[in-house]
């Protein structure tokens, strides 16, 4: 099972790395006939593409001025 994460990460990792429209054709010759490691790669995409805007600003940005909070 370590051999097929290992395999997971670095498919993933060269992916990510390839313009979009060449990642498909990398994909399936990267996972061959194995739709259990495509379905792994694919996951680890859409996560990669939903954190796309984590950390695009700081986090204080959108905290309360605690100042104001305070002056009670």
């Amino acid at each position: 099972m370590a051999t097929n994460r290992n395999s997971e990460e670095t498919i993933f990792a060269r992916a990510v790395a390839l313009p979009d429209g060449d990642r498909k054709a990398y994909l399936e010759q990267a996972c061959g006939g194995d739709p259990a490691l495509r379905r792994a790669v694919d996951q680890l995409l859409q996560a990669h593409q939903g954190d796309a805007g984590f950390m695009a600003s700081p986090a204080v940005a959108n905290a309360p001025d605690f100042r104001t909070l305070l002056s009670c």
